[in-house]
């Protein structure tokens, strides 16, 4: 019988030509890759996010990866592969497909503007709904056109520095 507090470690070839070893535990079942920023002492975590300049705007260019998942990097930040998911990634490949008249596939991308301030030429608006009580710290809002919901993880509030009210998103396909 598997302790329920044992460790198991596989891997998940993520990319073309890398491969990230994933931590997964009996008890949680949430993977994420070892150097993300969630696998950061508490106190590192604290330390970065303060250097983070708060700032209405970020463009982050998002990858997807098997498994319907879709990522980003802010490598300064020591953040890599982030995950957007719990139903993020739904909102995504809807985008995508709306915007290229395609199907997502693993290695489709796209930079995704998010703006805490009106952007005139947005893709779509999302609108802060409610905190999510199952997963401390993050956060459901709602696409406006697509009427989906996102889920965000508390990383939305190192970005913005808070939770906004409203995010205006522009995506625009790469490659």
């Amino acid at each position: 019988m598997v302790n329920a507090g044992i460790t198991l470690l596989f891997v998940s070839k993520v990319s073309d030509d890398l491969n990230i070893v994933y931590n997964k535990t009996m008890k949680d079942y949430h993977s994420m890759p070892l150097n993300s920023w969630w696998h950061l002492p508490k106190t590192a975590q604290k330390a970065i996010a303060a250097l983070v300049p708060k700032r209405s705007k970020w463009t982050l260019n998002c990858k997807r990866h098997e498994f319907d998942v879709w990522t980003f990097s802010l490598p300064q930040f020591l953040t890599y592969e982030e995950s957007l998911c719990n139903g993020t990634e739904i909102v995504i490949d809807k985008w995508f497909e709306r915007l290229t008249g395609e199907k997502p596939k693993t290695g489709s991308a796209m930079a995704m503007t998010v703006s805490s301030e009106p952007l005139e030429d947005h893709t779509t608006l999302i609108d802060f709904k409610r905190d999510d009580v199952d997963w401390a710290g993050s956060t459901i809002y709602r696409d406006t056109v697509l009427d989906l919901p996102i889920w965000l993880c508390p990383y939305l509030q190192i970005l913005f520095k808070g939770k906004p009210d409203q995010i205006w998103v522009k995506f625009t396909p790469l490659g």
